[in-house]
């Protein structure tokens, strides 16, 4: 029996499969790595724990069980998470509809700019030549600052034409419309740092005493998984994170004996930088909300948790910059008459009445307004900072800003990361 994920060498991995393929493996545990697209042979029974997220994934996951024509099983586990309670008591949304459309947006940044960076390197850019659909001067110009590319003038050279008569793209030798050709100058080849399993650089984790890589895993999650203190399993051993270094893209490990894991706690903020305009639609619906956010993570401490027993054993304390995304969100708000139409029905709770004049004083600070008892003060009467903060001086998005409590990793929504009810996932 053996374990597989993504953040396996590709040495381990391919043992693995060649594992199952040949039958001196009798089970594996995986995350969705082992999904599609690895031949591993032919397996007798597939156990999901939970609903993967998709009926695409669902249906991948359980494919990996008869391949050929002996029977085989496939069983679905449901957790205590509100989605796997509704597809346990409706599994036809599973075996009624189709699986989702596989799309991708090639344009976004982190798609973009490692396809941008590989194109360089096959051939030199032009300022105002687009990759695709796509105006990438500006990307250009970083990759300049990055010391990946060169900015040189422009002559006559190689570069991405149209055939004379509306024919496919080639490289021509055509005269430079720009003023200024892109050339690529970096170490390596640029296609080696692509990884065909997620975007974004990698962390490599690293044991402490002797050198050897143990794994890597993606730097957006690194905080979270590696961070100082934390416990990497990884085939049943486990280690101790000693140190991450952000700018090497390195995490040091050592050799652990202790009974417990970690479960890491995140403070995540989401902000509307900019929203964009909505199109017209029906007025007597609410109206969906779009545009850019800045998602802004910190791990601010971590949980020991002892095995099988589960109790907590101590905290500790995570030192971290934060991590900050820019990408494009969507939300949608209920309006007052149907929460209240819900609430009276019991299918939605409000939140909660903290007392009297309580929904004045709550809708006055959602419009940064003066509160009501200041507003009711004497004209030229002295106010109180305490009972009378002068109104803040803040954009409107910060009245769109959305605080909750994020879920820790391993926490399921609606638990807290004590392990008590609490609120639920901002996702």
């Amino acid at each position: 029996m053996a374990g597989y994920r993504g953040g396996y060498l590709a040495d381990e991995r391919r043992q693995i499969e060649a594992g199952l393929r040949q039958g001196n493996l009798r089970a594996v545990v995986a995350t969705n790595a082992l999904e599609l697209g690895i031949d591993i042979g032919e397996l007798d029974a597939c156990v999901m724990l939970g609903y993967p997220g998709s009926i695409a994934s669902f249906w991948q996951q359980a494919g990996r069980a008869g391949r050929r024509r002996n029977a085989s099983l496939a069983v679905m586990v449901s957790s205590a998470i509100a989605i796997d309670q509704y597809l346990a008591a409706h599994p036809e949304y599973l075996f009624r509809q189709s699986p989702e459309h596989a799309r991708i947006a090639p344009d976004n940044l982190g798609i973009l700019a490692p396809h941008v960076t590989c194109a360089a390197f096959e051939l030199p850019f032009l300022r105002g030549e687009r990759f695709g659909r796509a105006y990438v001067d500006e990307l250009l110009d970083a990759l300049v600052d990055e010391g990946e590319l060169h900015a040189s003038p422009a002559g006559f050279g190689p570069r991405m034409g149209l055939e004379p008569r509306g024919g496919a793209q080639r490289p021509q030798l055509l005269p430079a419309d720009g003023d200024t050709r892109y050339t690529w100058i970096g170490d390596g080849y640029p296609a080696e740092r692509v990884g065909l399993r997620g975007a974004g650089d990698r962390v490599l984790i690293a044991e402490e005493i002797s050198g050897a890589t143990l794994g890597e895993t993606e730097r957006a999650t690194a905080a979270i998984r590696v961070h100082p203190g934390a416990i990497y399993l990884h085939q049943g051993e486990r280690y101790i994170i000693t140190q991450l270094d952000w700018e090497k893209g390195e995490a040091r490990a050592l050799p652990a004996a202790v009974d417990y894991y970690t479960q890491p706690s995140s403070r995540i903020e989401v902000s509307v930088l900019k929203e964009f305009t909505p199109p017209a639609r029906d007025r007597t619906a609410p109206p969906p909300g779009e545009g850019e956010i800045e998602i802004t993570s910190k791990v601010v401490r971590f949980r020991q948790v002892q095995f099988n027993t589960h109790q907590t054993l101590g905290w500790g304390d995570v030192d971290l910059p934060e991590q900050r995304l820019i990408t494009v969100g969507y939300w949608f708000s209920v309006p007052e008459a149907l929460a209240q139409a819900l609430a009276r029905r019991g299918l939605l709770k409000l939140p909660n009445d903290y007392g009297p004049n309580w929904r004045a004083q709550r809708d006055a600070a959602r419009a940064g307004m003066v509160s009501p008892a200041c507003a009711a003060a004497r004209p030229g009467a002295a106010r109180s900072p305490a009972r009378c903060p002068p109104r803040p001086s803040v954009p409107p998005v910060w009245l769109l800003r959305r605080r909750q409590r994020p879920l820790s990793q391993g926490q399921r929504p609606g638990e807290s990361d004590d392990g008590l009810p609490g609120l639920s996932s901002p996702h």
